[in-house]
C-alpha cells in the first residue's frame, strides 16, 4: 500500500457541450519508505527511497483539464498536472514532475468507450542525502489505449496499457516495457 492521494475537482468553467475543470490535492505519506531487501545479496540493506511504496513527504498536486466533443461521436479529453514535494523527510525529498496528456475517444456504443490517449511526463531528480539523485528523473511518452465500460448506474471499469512511444532516464533506473491499469469508479 502506498500513498494516498486526495483530490479535490471545480468544473465551474464548463459551459454547454465541455467540461471545463481545475483540481488541486495532496499525496499523503502513507505509505511505508523504509523497506529493505527480503532476499540476495542486499537482504536487510534499505530499498532505494524512490523505489519504496511510499516516499514519507507529503506533496501538492494541481492541474487542470477539459473534455469535450469533435464531432457527434468522437471525444477529446486534454488534461495538465504538477506536483511537487512540500516537505523532505529522513533526507528524501522526491522529484517534481509534470505530465501533459490528451485522449480521443469514439462514443458510438453506449455502455463501451474505446480510447486512445498520448502522454508526456518530465521528472526532475529527486533530492537530499537518502536519494539516488545521479539515477533519477527523466521524460517519457506514452501510447495508451483503452476503455471504459459503464457497469450499471453506479460504477465505470475502465482500463488502458501504456506502451512507451520514448524514454530518457537519467543513471540507471527501472523502466517498464509496457503498463497496465484497470479499475473501478464508483459514482456516489
Amino acid at each position: 500500500f502506498g500513498d494516498v492521494t486526495v483530490m479535490a475537482r471545480w468544473q465551474g468553467l464548463s459551459r454547454p457541450g465541455s467540461v471545463t475543470g481545475l483540481e488541486a490535492g495532496l499525496v499523503l505519506p502513507t505509505g511505508a519508505f523504509r523497506k529493505t531487501f527480503d532476499a540476495g545479496p542486499e537482504s536487510g540493506e534499505e530499498v532505494d527511497r524512490g523505489l519504496q511504496p511510499g516516499t514519507g513527504t507529503v506533496q501538492a498536486v494541481i492541474g487542470a483539464y477539459r473534455l469535450g466533443s469533435l464531432a457527434p461521436e468522437l471525444g477529446y479529453f486534454v488534461q495538465a498536472t504538477g506536483q511537487t514535494a512540500l516537505n523532505d523527510r529522513a533526507g528524501y525529498k522526491p522529484g517534481s514532475f509534470v505530465q501533459v496528456a490528451g485522449a480521443l475517444n469514439y462514443t458510438h456504443w453506449r455502455g463501451f468507450t474505446p480510447q486512445l490517449q498520448l502522454s508526456f511526463r518530465a521528472t526532475g531528480r529527486d533530492s537530499g542525502p537518502a536519494s539516488d539523485r545521479p539515477n533519477s528523473g527523466g521524460e517519457q511518452v506514452n501510447l495508451a489505449p483503452g476503455f471504459s465500460a459503464k457497469l450499471g448506474s453506479g460504477a465505470t471499469l475502465f482500463g488502458h496499457l501504456e506502451l512507451p512511444l520514448y524514454t530518457r532516464v537519467n543513471g540507471y533506473q527501472l523502466v517498464p516495457k509496457v503498463k497496465a491499469s484497470l479499475g473501478v469508479l464508483m459514482h456516489v
